[in-house]
């Protein structure tokens, strides 16, 4: 289908911008706060765009009455994944694989740039 095939470029575009951002976050100094503010509002700009393809994507692959139930199952997911990722950080530090929480941040850039890989090929 040409027109899912369409949303392939951007939800690999949205999770690199999405990494890199976070990643820019994570590597950075607090010493200019402008930069620092630019990289969150763009970390919220790439996650949501790719939290909205999501949606596209559930509209496409099912029939219109069950538009409802794809978009509570895509909500539902979302904080699923949210909620299981929030322990990632503090384990991290637990098990002594990390000494400050910017470090532990960085597994995040990792997960979206494995995710923009494995869309970009099978899909």
């Amino acid at each position: 289908n040409t027109r899912l095939n369409s949303y392939k470029i951007p939800a690999v575009t949205f999770c690199l911008g999405c990494a890199i951002c976070i990643a820019g976050l994570c590597l950075s100094s607090s010493t200019y706060p402008t930069y620092t503010t630019v990289l969150v509002l763009l970390t919220g700009f790439f996650g949501g765009g790719s939290t909205v393809l999501g949606f596209g994507y559930g509209m496409q692959l099912c029939q219109l009455h069950l538009a409802g139930t794809v978009t509570a199952f895509v909500n539902f997911f979302l904080f699923v994944v949210s909620g299981v990722m929030m322990i990632v950080p503090g384990e991290l530090i637990d098990l002594g694989l990390a000494d400050s929480l910017s470090q532990t941040m960085l597994v995040f850039p990792v997960i979206l740039t494995v995710t923009a890989v494995l869309v970009g090929v099978f899909y």
